[in-house]
C-alpha cells in the first residue's frame, strides 16, 4: 500500500515539524508513504490513499476565489493546482483541518469562516452515524482533538458526484469530522480538529507555539483558558489515522 501525504504547510516551522512527524507516526508498518509539499509536482494516481494536511492558508478564502475565477497569490495558485489534479483522484482521501476542508470543497461541500479563531484541546461529541462509523465508531462518544483554525466546513456535499455523505462528529452544533461515499464507492473522511496532535505531549503544541500571536488575537486570559488541558481529556483521536488507512487501503 502507497500513501501520499500532501504537505499544505507554507513554512517548515517547529509545529509543522512536529505534526508532520507525529502523522507519519501513525502510518502503519505495512504502508510506505512519502511526504511531498503542495508547491511540488504530483502524480496522485500511483498511490493507493491521500492524506491532506493542516495549513496557515484559508480553504474560506480559495473557496470565494474560486467563486470569482480569481485565484491570486502564489500558494493559492499551486493550491488550485493540486485542487484541480485531485478532481481526477477516484482512490481513499483522508482530510485533516485545512485538508478536510479543501477535500469537502472537492465534493462541492461549502466553507465557512469563524469571527474569531477555534483553538485548544476542544471536546466534539459523535453522531448516531459516527457511533457505528468503522473509522470513528470506537471513540467516545464525546472525545477531543486539538484545534488551531479559522475556517469550517459548513455543508456537506449533495450532489451527483457522491452516493452518501453523513456528519460523523460536531462541536457547537458545525460539522468537525465527516465521511463521503463518492460515485464510484472510493471513501473519504474529512476531520477539523488534529488527530496527530491529539496525544497528552501534543495537545496544546501549536497554541503554545504560536503564543504571541494567539495573545494579540484574543487576549491573555483567553489565552491562558485555552492554553491548559481539560481535567476529563481523554486522547483517543489518533487511533483514527492507522484504522482509516487499514479500512481502506
Amino acid at each position: 500500500m502507497k500513501i501520499e501525504i500532501i504537505d499544505f504547510n507554507t513554512v517548515n516551522a517547529a509545529d509543522v515539524l512536529a505534526s508532520l512527524n507525529s502523522l507519519s507516526s501513525l502510518i502503519p508498518e505495512k504502508a510506505s508513504y512519502r511526504i511531498i509539499n503542495f508547491r511540488n509536482d504530483h502524480d496522485f494516481n500511483q498511490y493507493d490513499i491521500l492524506i491532506l494536511t493542516g495549513s496557515a492558508l484559508s480553504a474560506f478564502a480559495f473557496q470565494e476565489m474560486k467563486k470569482n475565477n480569481q485565484i491570486s497569490g502564489t500558494d493559492y495558485l499551486h493550491v488550485n493546482k493540486v485542487f484541480t489534479q485531485l478532481l481526477d483522484y477516484k482512490k481513499p482521501m483522508l482530510g485533516i483541518c485545512f485538508g478536510a476542508q479543501i477535500l469537502a470543497l472537492l465534493k462541492d461541500g461549502e466553507i465557512g469562516h469563524l469571527e474569531k479563531s477555534e483553538m485548544g484541546f476542544l471536546k466534539h461529541k459523535l453522531t448516531e452515524q459516527g457511533k457505528k462509523d468503522p473509522v470513528f465508531g470506537d471513540l467516545p462518544d464525546v472525545f477531543f482533538g486539538a484545534h488551531l483554525h479559522d475556517d469550517y466546513v459548513s455543508k456537506l456535499p449533495q450532489s451527483l458526484k457522491i452516493k452518501s455523505s453523513s456528519i460523523i462528529a460536531t462541536r457547537n452544533n458545525y460539522i468537525h469530522a465527516y465521511k463521503i461515499v463518492c460515485e464510484n464507492n472510493a471513501v473519504c473522511y474529512g476531520v477539523q480538529p488534529h488527530p496527530e496532535m491529539s496525544t497528552p505531549a501534543s495537545a496544546t503544541f501549536m497554541i503554545k507555539f504560536n503564543e504571541d500571536k494567539i495573545r494579540k488575537e484574543i487576549g491573555d486570559d483567553a489565552y491562558e483558558k485555552n492554553a491548559v488541558l481539560p481535567e476529563n481529556a481523554t486522547f483517543d483521536l489518533p487511533k483514527v489515522i492507522p484504522k482509516f488507512i487499514i479500512a481502506h487501503g
